[in-house]
């Protein structure tokens, strides 16, 4: 199948045209420039809660041991020093020694040249500028000398001189600082601590819509599992001693068909889960040259050894079926790409990044990380306080297995491929939302003609309205404004699957019309089984075309 992404730029005039999503203080855009942030208007914010239910039913409601957490925006910059963000966390900058414009210097190199720039230092990446000729995009200045540019806004909390707080740029940190209060309540590992909740970093240049923010929202999870220290070849001092370092230390070994512990026998891993087809990009395919993607079960991933645990496989299958089976999205726009080594980040052994075919390429959404134990032992060193579990006989620390995914991404993604032109089928551009995810399920409409009959109509309409908020447990709309034409308009355009016209033939037999967004097809049916109808419809029990 031929993917077809919609551009993000025509997405996002439809948002803020439709006052989905909108940038935050605009009307002062003119007087001070904020941009890489965003104010979520009704249909988005109803948007973003549907997803965030989606996916709470689906990682944490229906699974055993998944505990989830709200934590502080704000946090001390002691816990930063200790997971080496301080230190680490930048991106590379150059300025234009012209017209003084910033730039994030391996985005303009991999842009501009076309070459693989991530991961690497300050001074390989002034040579390439160097070496290349490469000036300023805009004015065609000289470029400045790459420079690190560090991520996290920081403040004072308090009356203190000095910053000594931080606004968090991941949500994970605050959840490793509750592992000891969840365990002592809730038992040993294996387990899971979930959170949704705002990130910051202080981006160069915030751009494509909402795809690169200073203010996101993420929705992570955090799997604590035990594991043998027979599989782990050295500690990390002793590899340091001995001069292991990179891929040598943090890659092996891989499980395969080892069920030695925890990290290889995941709970939710069922059969349905290890027959799910992955699609993966390896990183021995991207060192070749090639973008072609191994298609195999997420099952056969992990006993090849392309996977590094059951965990991991479980993940990535997980955020398949989610994508897929709930927001709509199409199997083949849907890639997992191993990090490379230079890409890794400083507190992964492993990198499966879900990305999606948009219309400027490919592109990471969620961020699948074998964390290992670096988090909570680092955490443990700085703060002194023991968070050892034994497993045979020996003390180790947990291993954390991460999916993080970015909700603002997760909305372009299925914006990209649910957003329908005008003049494709209809005079209107309109979202062709799946009915799962669409924030608004059903519009119920009185036709409000004849006008002798209006009153009445209104009645029976607000009488179904009343009774579908109560019986259902869906966001329902009542509209009586307009013609019958121009609320179809309304409702295709924020993607409502179903609307339901009362009439002046529904005070003769007790029917209503149900108009089917997708094929514009209307059948009637007794007004008693709406509610049935509509929920059915929605949790894909019965198809619309069982109804005519």
């Amino acid at each position: 199948m031929e993917l077809k992404p919609a551009g993000i730029e025509e997405i996002m005039r439809f948002l803020i045209r439709e006052a989905v999503v909108f940038p935050t203080a605009e009307i002062y855009s003119s007087k001070q420039a904020f941009s890489g942030f965003y104010t979520f208007g009704h249909l988005g914010t109803l948007l973003v809660e549907e997803i965030k239910r989606l996916w709470r039913r689906r990682f944490i409601w229906s699974k055993e041991r998944v505990y989830e957490i709200s934590g502080s925006i704000l946090t001390p910059t002691i816990v930063w020093k200790a997971s080496g963000h301080l230190d680490s966390f930048w991106d590379p900058i150059v300025f234009c020694t012209r017209c003084n414009r910033t730039f994030r210097a391996d985005h303009l190199i991999e842009e501009k040249l076309n070459l693989k720039a991530e991961g690497k230092s300050v001074d390989e990446l002034t040579e390439i500028i160097r070496s290349n000729g490469l000036k300023c995009p805009v004015c065609g200045g000289v470029l400045s000398d790459v420079r690190r540019h560090y991520l996290m806004f920081k403040t004072k909390v308090g009356v203190s001189v000095e910053d000594n707080a931080v606004l968090r740029p991941e949500t994970a940190q605050v959840i490793f600082l509750s592992y000891p209060r969840i365990r002592n309540v809730f038992g040993k590992p294996p387990f899971g601590i979930a959170q949704i909740g705002r990130s910051y970093r202080n981006e160069i240049s915030p751009r494509r819509g909402l795809f690169r923010l200073r203010e996101f929202e993420q929705m992570e999870i955090e799997y604590f599992v035990l594991r043998d220290a027979r599989c782990i070849p050295f500690s990390r001092e002793e590899a340091e001693r001995k001069g292991i370092v990179g891929e040598d230390l943090r890659y092996r070994p891989k499980c395969m068909d080892c069920k030695r512990c925890q990290v290889n026998n995941c709970p939710y891993f069922t059969e349905e889960y290890r027959k799910t087809l992955l699609r993966i990009l390896t990183r021995e395919a991207q060192l070749k040259g090639s973008e072609e993607v191994v298609e195999i079960t997420a099952d056969e991933a992990v006993k090849r050894g392309i996977l590094p645990n059951e965990w991991m496989a479980y993940v990535l299958a997980e955020e398949v079926r989610f994508l897929t089976e709930d927001l709509g999205v199409p199997f083949n726009a849907i890639r997992f790409r191993e990090m490379l080594p230079e890409e890794t980040p400083h507190y992964s052994a492993g990198n499966f990044d879900l990305e999606i075919c948009f219309s400027f390429g490919w592109k990471e959404i969620v961020g699948n990380a074998y964390r290992t134990d670096y988090d909570l032992t680092k955490h443990m060193k700085m703060s002194g306080v023991k968070m050892l579990e034994e497993v045979n006989g020996v003390k180790v620390v947990p291993h954390v297995i991460e999916p993080s995914i970015g909700i603002e991404r997760t909305i372009l993604t299925i914006l990209s491929y649910a957003y329908v032109k005008a003049k494709v089928d209809r005079k209107y551009d309109w979202l062709k939302l799946h009915r799962k995810v669409a924030p608004v399920k059903a519009a119920v409409l009185p036709l409000m003609m004849p006008r002798e009959y209006a009153k009445e109509e209104s009645k029976i309409a607000r009488d179904i309205w009343r009774r579908l908020c109560e019986e259902t447990e869906y966001h329902i709309v009542y509209d009586e404004k307009g013609s019958i034409g121009s609320r179809y308009k309304r409702y295709d355009q924020w993607g409502v699957p179903y609307c339901i016209t009362v009439d002046v033939d529904t005070m003769r037999d007790n029917t209503v019309t149900i108009r089917d967004r997708d094929t514009r097809k209307q059948v009637r049916v007794k007004l008693e089984k709406i509610p049935a109808i509509v929920t059915n419809l929605i949790k894909g029990r019965i198809k619309f075309s069982h109804l005519e």
